[in-house]
């Protein structure tokens, strides 16, 4: 969810680090995403990733990424930083 000041809130299962709360644990309650250092306007959640874009239009990726899901070379889990892997959108 992301509110009118364009913080992030997630829930839900985060086995795969896509809650981007800097772990894998599950969150019953809805739990502000820290360490953003940016506003976001939409947010888009997949079963296993979560993409952000932020109001300068950038794109940060976590959760899932063995398939490339996260749009990086590494294909790995990002469950502790947010990745920007687009300048523009």
């Amino acid at each position: 969810m992301v509110t009118e000041r364009g913080e992030v809130y997630t829930w839900g299962f985060g086995n795969e680090g896509q809650l981007g709360h800097g772990d894998k644990s599950d969150q019953f309650l809805p739990r502000r995403v820290a360490n953003l250092n940016a506003k976001v306007k939409n947010i888009v959640c997949g079963g296993a990733h979560t993409a952000l874009v932020t109001e300068e239009g950038r794109l940060l990726m976590v959760g899932r990424g063995r398939e490339g899901q996260l749009g990086r070379e590494q294909k790995d889990e990002s469950n502790t930083k947010h990745t920007l892997i687009a300048k523009e959108v």
